[in-house]
């Protein structure tokens, strides 16, 4: 049986150690060693620092990960936005659904206000000036179907902002994942 002469590398002592060990405990300094053969050549590596490393690598290697799903959730919010038309406003900054939704509210409200008080005028003047009964119902069918038009374009905003608040959510998460990841 083979005996390796060895130093420690955490303290210099010397150590004896069978050529097949693969670990073993400084007698001086208590430090866990592994025994590295390497061209001929062996030497001992503190364990823990080899342990440490590891933990290091496997922290960047999670937070890459983590970064990765993060672009990958944007790119298919992206494309899930555009397909739908839920794209950005001019200038490329991104559409406020909660804007919108109350835009198209403001415009219900104002078209059918003003289809009341078309309905009322045509319906006063419809004996002085012989205005007849069928453009007042033509007014008002045609403010109904905007107002319509509208609604549905407020159910669209609906589904709108509770897909972005979700894929926000998500995104929100993965951040905290990286924030943890880098913390340790």
């Amino acid at each position: 049986m083979e005996t390796l002469s060895l130093r420690c590398s955490n303290c210099g002592a010397p150590l004896q150690a069978d050529a097949s060990a693969r670990q073993l405990s400084c007698g001086h300094c208590g430090v866990r060693l592994r025994v590295v053969g390497q061209g001929g050549e062996w030497f001992t590596e503190v364990l823990e620092e080899l342990r440490a490393d590891q933990r290091a690598l496997r922290s960047q290697v999670d937070a890459i990960r983590i970064q990765r799903e993060i672009a990958q959730l944007d790119r298919q919010w992206e494309s899930v936005a555009r397909r739908r038309g839920w794209g950005s406003r001019r200038g490329g900054a991104p559409m406020s659904p909660v804007r919108v939704r109350k835009g198209l509210q403001l415009a219900i409200a104002l078209i059918v206000a003003l289809g009341v008080v078309a309905f009322w005028l045509i319906g006063r003047r419809a004996g002085a000036h012989g205005v007849d009964e069928q453009a007042r119902w033509g007014v008002l069918s045609a403010v109904v179907l905007v107002a319509i038009a509208i609604a549905f374009t407020l159910r669209a905003t609906g589904s709108y902002q509770k897909a972005y608040e979700l894929c926000q959510q998500r995104r929100r998460h993965l951040l905290q994942l990286l924030e943890r990841v880098r913390g340790d």
